[in-house]
């Protein structure tokens, strides 16, 4: 039948472990080998800071010192002090990127550090912040045709750009001062018949 170590009721440390086999006429061989035991946790991360963002929370903390220490679980909150539900689960740095937010709620971090046999520490002190929503406007804009081109007709006008959380839609308009400006049409891109304008 199968035996289980309880390892918990020793210390840790290496141990030579035997095993002896024995046959039906008696005979035994037995082999030994060497383990360690550890059901100490690591200690607890340090210094962990929330840092709000753009439509994230930017989190840091301190590396403990332990040797044995082989990755952090990140837990979040929406209420201070309780209700923590991991959201990271191996980050191997002591450093983490939430972007799984609403912005405008008020997010609640602690960090465990966990060790190479799975031993976790207590929570670390916790950190909050609440992330901000997008305030960065699209960049990098370019349109088709180049500027200064002359056309006759129907030309295809379109455009391109980036942005942080992507271009929902372009607006073309046109106009002869700079000052008034009539609707093209709204897409990616848009077909403008300039028979409808005067030449200029």
């Amino acid at each position: 039948p199968a035996t289980q170590w309880e390892t918990t009721q020793v210390a840790d440390g290496a141990y030579r472990v035997r095993a002896t086999a024995k046959d039906a006429a008696g005979k035994s061989a037995a082999l030994t080998y060497t383990y360690t035991v550890d059901n100490t946790p690591p200690p607890v991360p340090q210094g962990l800071v929330a840092t709000a963002h753009e439509l994230a929370v930017e989190l840091k903390w301190q590396q403990p010192p332990a040797a044995d220490v082989d990755f952090y679980r990140v837990y979040r909150s929406n209420q201070a002090g309780q209700g923590y539900e991991v959201i990271a689960s191996r980050v191997k740095d002591p450093n983490y990127r939430d972007a799984a937010i609403v912005p405008g709620q008020t997010y609640y971090y602690v960090v465990k550090a966990v060790d190479l046999v799975g031993n976790e520490s207590p929570n670390s002190a916790e950190a909050s912040a609440r992330p901000l929503g997008d305030v960065s406007p699209p960049q990098g804009l370019a349109m088709s045709p180049p500027d200064g081109s002359r056309f006759k007709g129907v030309v295809r006008l379109s455009a391109g750009g980036t942005d942080n959380v992507g271009i929902a839609s372009f607006t073309f308009a046109y106009s002869k001062d700079g000052q008034a400006w009539t609707p093209i049409g709204q897409g990616s891109y848009v077909d403008w018949d300039t028979r409808r304008v005067a030449d200029g």
